[in-house]
């Protein structure tokens, strides 16, 4: 199986956001979905999971014995962070009520063409879910192409723009600061250099 070199970055980049948007601990913090039991998916709910920022976290996906999986083994290590409610789901309906919602897509097997269409049409089917049962939440978009994901993700829900988060270009500002970090060879860190990278995230950011 391919390393996926995206998803700590990924993964840190929505712990940050998230941080931002809700507060409590294991015992009062929000219930938060995390749909698509992949890499990144689950990557995110370990992190939330580890942080304490979760009271709820409902893990999605399609493959039944999968999710169930990946659940089992963030229960088990949910117990040395509050152990907070851990619930595996083939069924988008427990995502009611959930503050936060957070989307990865899986459509690994499709040539690129056809896997973003497979990614624009689960983003579709989900958050019109979403929209029916988690009608007040907060959508964070997790995958790329996260411009043209977000905006379908905005169309499909009808929610108010800043109720939709994509993680946009961080992920490649935090690449650039580490390439330049490296390029000076580690004379100063990557925390310390200021940086910016404007337009499409992906590998046409910053032309």
């Amino acid at each position: 199986m391919p390393i996926n070199r995206n998803t700590y970055g990924k993964t840190q980049i929505v712990e940050h956001l998230l941080a931002k948007q809700i507060s409590g601990d294991s015992a009062t913090g929000p219930k938060v979905a995390v749909l698509n039991a992949f890499r990144t998916g689950v990557s995110i709910s370990a992190c939330l999971i580890f942080k304490g920022l979760v009271s709820e976290l409902v893990l999605y996906d399609e493959d039944a014995d999968l999710v169930e999986a990946e659940a089992e083994d963030l229960s088990h290590a949910a117990v040395f962070h509050g152990n907070p409610r851990i619930v595996a789901t083939n069924d988008l309906s427990d995502v009611k009520d959930a503050l936060v919602c957070v989307l990865t897509c899986r459509c690994s097997n499709s040539a690129k063409d056809d896997e973003v269409q497979c990614k624009v049409n689960r983003v579709k089917l989900q958050v019109s879910k979403i929209k029916q049962y988690a009608p007040n939440c907060i959508i964070v978009i997790a995958d790329e192409p996260v411009d043209l994901l977000s905006y379908v993700a905005w169309k499909t829900s009808e929610f108010e723009p800043n109720k939709i988060i994509g993680v946009g270009t961080m992920l490649d500002n935090v690449r650039l600061r580490s390439l330049v970090a490296n390029r000076l060879k580690n004379q100063i860190r990557a925390s310390d250099v200021q940086s910016f990278v404007v337009g499409q995230a992906g590998c046409n950011s910053g032309k």
